[in-house]
């Protein structure tokens, strides 16, 4: 009984200084993200004549869904909740761009990729991202980003959307999504979950914490995540 206590009173002291770690890194990144989201939104409302193939306004027939989750479970309601902002934004963008809009999900995580994989069909084509992870360097994020920027130049995209879970705390994180370079984390996200609600249902608390929600745009499909 001792050593066995030993053993998980060193496993908990190893996660917490992980978490610990992890979450400094965020911390000290938040003032930069926030920099460079200022001075972009400044960029696309100024007066000034500012230029850039990459803010192009064109018919958005093909919409590309950028959609962070993570590569692990026993993260509570992480997944679950970035899965669901997911469904109600696909019923958004239908909703604005009409049923027709072509909509290409890129998840990254092994969880959101495993999920995303079950709704795809239809307008919906899924095309997962496994060179970008939570371990990934510097130059594999660049590389999926140069391939966004090729995508929408090309006009595979007619525009980029990145759905994520903003952090907060340790134990609080709220969704966002980052259109035309603003990062709207509530408004958007919480109007496109009001209009898609008659869409996504949430199951009775079960073992794992199994949830179910509906297909946006199959009737009866369900989509269940552990």
């Amino acid at each position: 009984m001792a050593s066995t206590q030993k053993t998980t009173s060193a496993m908990k002291m190893i996660s917490s200084a992980k978490m610990r770690k992890a979450t400094g890194n965020l911390q000290r990144l938040s003032p930069y993200r926030s920099m460079v989201q200022s001075v972009i939104s400044h960029l696309l409302v100024t007066d000034q004549e500012f230029s850039s193939p990459l803010i192009a306004r064109r018919e958005v027939k093909r919409v590309a869904l950028v959609v962070f989750g993570s590569d692990d479970g026993l993260c509570g309601a992480f997944n679950i909740n970035i899965f669901k902002q997911l469904l109600a934004t696909i019923a958004d963008c239908r909703s604005t761009w009409g049923e027709d809009v072509g909509i290409t999900l890129l998840p990254i995580g092994k969880k959101l990729t495993k999920a995303s994989a079950k709704i795809a069909g239809g307008r919906i084509a899924v095309e997962p991202v496994p060179t970008v992870n939570t371990r990934s360097e510097s130059q594999s994020l660049h590389e999926f980003m140069q391939l966004l920027s090729t995508r929408f130049l090309a006009g595979d995209y007619d525009r980029v959307d990145v759905l994520y879970m903003h952090f907060v705390s340790t134990s609080r994180q709220r969704a966002g999504l980052a259109r035309d370079g603003h990062a709207d984390r509530q408004r958007q996200c919480q109007g496109a979950a009001r209009r898609a609600q008659p869409g996504v249902q949430q199951a009775a608390p079960a073992e794992h914490h199994h949830r179910v929600a509906r297909h946006p745009g199959r009737t009866g499909t369900e989509v269940i995540i552990k």
